[in-house]
């Protein structure tokens, strides 16, 4: 099993305006990320991911969103990856 814990930080590149035309603050949220993936065999293995996102107001007016909702994301995926075709060369 093996575990993966990330953060990101979300920023605008350029000055965005309200619509009062002030600048906006650039932060726009930080997102935490935890990946788990299980290996049932060398060809075989389930992902599983959850992600969690903390907006600012500045989301809020960029998105024209509710920033005080949570959005949640997850996935499962399994996937298998077998072997076709195996050839061998031999060098004489």
């Amino acid at each position: 099993l093996r575990v993966k814990v990330e953060s990101h930080l979300f920023f605008t590149q350029n000055n965005v305006l309200n619509p009062q035309s002030e600048v906006i603050d650039p932060f726009l949220g930080v997102e935490g990320d935890l990946k788990l993936k299980y290996s049932v065999s060398s060809e075989m293995f389930f992902d599983f991911g959850f992600s969690v996102m903390l907006p600012t107001e500045s989301m809020g007016i960029l998105k024209s969103g509710d920033y005080n909702t949570t959005p949640l994301f997850s996935f499962l995926m399994f996937t298998w990856k077998p072997t076709l075709f195996h050839a061998e060369q031999t060098i004489k």
